[in-house]
């Protein structure tokens, strides 16, 4: 009787760690309404998406290639909200096993995040509509058709680009270009 005691308090303890560290990155992700420019640590903002995903990308190799600087001054929103939508999409084309890759990169002038999925690519047809609002090609009632415009507004108010592809690993390739102008 003992050791079922100890067992289940061994349990509790460990679903507190979890319930813990989803609040922590839920109070980092909630930044999102913070307008305000600031610098962002790029890692941590990508590491703490990728863990409120966990549930959604189950059994889908995250491979991370992180080269840039790992501080970018911009909103948060930036790397919250339009990371967690493209990487929240590939997970959804992936429909299961498969890899995405976040990768970043800078030249001291452009600062790139690039997110890659073995998926199956978004035909060039679509290409051109799918950062329109309410635009979707997921299935009624799937999807809004609001994430990838949201993403396009986010980068284009600071004054980067997005870009869609096809990728190294037979899927989509995403690819967002900030300028580093004001950049420590």
């Amino acid at each position: 009787a003992l050791g079922k005691a100890a067992e289940r308090l061994s349990a509790m303890r460990l679903g507190l760690q979890r319930i813990q560290g989803l609040v922590l990155n839920l109070r980092k992700f909630s930044r999102l309404d913070e307008a305000e420019v600031q610098r962002l640590d790029v890692p941590d903002a990508i590491e703490t998406v990728l863990a409120l995903l966990a549930p959604k990308l189950g059994a889908i190799e995250v491979r991370r290639r992180l080269e840039a600087r790992p501080h970018f001054t911009g909103s948060p929103a930036l790397l919250n909200q339009v990371v967690m939508n493209i990487v929240s999409n590939a997970a959804d084309a992936l429909g299961g096993p498969g890899v995405i890759e976040v990768a970043t990169s800078d030249d001291g002038k452009t600062y790139r995040i690039e997110i890659n999925d073995s998926g199956p690519g978004i035909p060039q047809d679509v290409r051109d509509r799918i950062f329109e609002p309410f635009f979707t090609t997921k299935p009624v009632g799937s999807g809004t058709g609001l994430g990838l415009a949201i993403a396009y507004a986010v980068v284009r108010a600071h004054k980067g680009e997005i870009s869609v592809g096809d990728g190294p690993l037979g899927g989509a390739r995403f690819l967002i270009e900030l300028p580093m102008d004001d950049q420590a």
